[in-house]
């Protein structure tokens, strides 16, 4: 910010219309900012995490009010079940939620047609669109009518990912779309395959997104050191823990973005 701050004041201050300095400092500045920007999509640009809440929130009442157990004891349980389920399997669906009721049973004695119903009830979570999050669309207009190449680098399940998608039609924003293995955790491959599918280096690339680990240190791996972090109120831990690479940027808001990379 402060070396942006300093060719601005060159190119409007001493310099003259024409001298190889004023036109150096504008070169210089257009070449600082990357025309390429890769977003992560759940809890980036759509609000996905209360989806999940709201799912976890009647499972453990329906645990809670079964077993005959607190509802806090139950959700301190789940929640220590759920993220060691994730680190065990990531986040195919298939395996994560039958991982995290074994998990529990390590525990609490849950009888199988219980566990059946807990499972149908997160399964729904898939069919379900999140909403987008305000200023989403307004960012991904701004950038588009600026020339951005536009990228998303998403970790789903892949028929999830087009229902959003489709639901908000939001395919016309991007020009490629990558969506990681749901059988691993999304990684530095991810985003460089999205890199490379856009024919640009890391250099020249800006990623925007909420996991601290999936997005914005993968992405340092990588070699992009344009890195904008969304900091949530509110967020699974699992994403928004850990220590944030040097020079990252964190913005509370996704409209935020659009002044970072001015």
């Amino acid at each position: 910010m402060v070396e942006r701050k300093r060719l601005e004041g060159v190119r409007t201050g001493n310099c003259t219309q024409g001298s190889n300095p004023c036109l150096s400092a504008i070169s210089i500045k257009s070449n600082m900012q990357p025309k390429t920007i890769l977003f992560d999509f759940d809890d980036t640009l759509i609000d996905t995490h209360p989806v999940f809440t709201e799912a976890t929130s009647e499972v453990k009442k329906t645990l809670s009010d079964f077993l005959n157990i607190p509802y806090e004891e139950i959700s301190k349980v789940f929640e220590e079940s759920l993220v060691k389920a994730y680190h065990e399997v990531s986040i195919n669906p298939v395996k994560e939620w039958p991982t995290t009721i074994q998990n529990m049973r390590d525990h609490f004695d849950i009888p199988n047609d219980l566990a059946v119903k807990i499972i149908d009830r997160m399964y729904k979570v898939y069919t379900t669109p999140p909403k987008l999050l305000e200023g989403s669309i307004e960012v991904l207009e701004h950038f588009k009518k600026d020339g951005y190449k536009l990228g998303l680098v998403t970790h789903a399940v892949e028929d999830w990912t087009h229902l959003k998608l489709s639901t908000h039609n939001l395919r016309q924003y991007f020009d490629h779309i990558e969506i990681a293995d749901m059988n691993r955790h999304k990684s530095k491959e991810d985003w460089l395959k999205a890199i490379k599918a856009l024919d640009t280096h890391p250099e020249k690339v800006a990623i925007v997104g909420d996991n601290v680990s999936g997005d914005i240190k993968a992405g340092y791996e990588v070699g992009v050191r344009k890195l904008i972090w969304l900091q949530k109120t509110k967020g699974w831990s699992v994403y928004t823990s850990g220590d944030l690479p040097e020079g990252t940027i964190t913005v509370r808001n996704i409209k935020e973005v659009i002044e970072v990379l001015k």
